[in-house]
Formats: C-alpha cells, sequence, structure tokens
C-alpha cells in the first residue's frame, strides 16, 4: 500500500482496526458472550379510573438481549370512531418521583 509512491522501507501498513477486531475475536474463542437489558421499558396508557397516565411494563429489566421471544401488543381505540391512537414506549424507573419528557415530531 503506497509502496509505489514512497520508499518501502518508510511505510508502516498496520492496520489497527482489524488488529483490535482480530484480538477481540481471538479473546472470545471458546466463550459465550450473554447480554441483557438493564432497564425496563413500558408503555403508557389511559387510566380512566385515576383519570392520568400509567405504564404497563412490556420489557422487564435483566432481559436477555436478544429476546428469544417477541413483543406482541395489540392496541384499540378508545373510543367509537378515534381517528387516531398515540403509542408512547418509554424507560421505566423508580417510582420515587421523576419528570416525564416525550418528542412529537419535531418539537
Amino acid at each position: 500500500m503506497g509502496a509505489e509512491y514512497f520508499d518501502a522501507t518508510k511505510i508502516n501498513a498496520q492496520q489497527p482496526f482489524t488488529a483490535v477486531a482480530m484480538g477481540a475475536l481471538a479473546v472470545t474463542q471458546g466463550l459465550e458472550l450473554k447480554d441483557f437489558l438493564y432497564h425496563s421499558y413500558g408503555i403508557r396508557f389511559w387510566d380512566a379510573k385515576l383519570n392520568r397516565h400509567g405504564w404497563q411494563p412490556i420489557i422487564q429489566r435483566g432481559q436477555p438481549y436478544p429476546m428469544s421471544e417477541p413483543v406482541e401488543l395489540i392496541l384499540g381505540a378508545s373510543t367509537e370512531g378515534q381517528p387516531g391512537i398515540e403509542l408512547v414506549i418509554g424507560e421505566l424507573g423508580d417510582e420515587q418521583g421523576g419528570v416525564e419528557i416525550f418528542f412529537d415530531g419535531d418539537r
């Protein structure tokens, strides 16, 4: 690489990114990597009894990743002729207060 332009003794053609990848592969031979999720995730819903939003967990903290089974959601309208539905999925945290922030479009 570059020998047609430079003196071959001056060329250092080591490949650091390839070296890191090859080294990582060599270290992991015979090892099994198990990854898991650090956070729980849920879907926001409207609780008509309490007149406020609530959260329904759908993915539990500590679950292996990638997941062996997909998450299936069945959503329905709340009223006859409802023109749309809002799906808010969020990271669930501790129940000790906190702030809820969500983005709508480009805002």
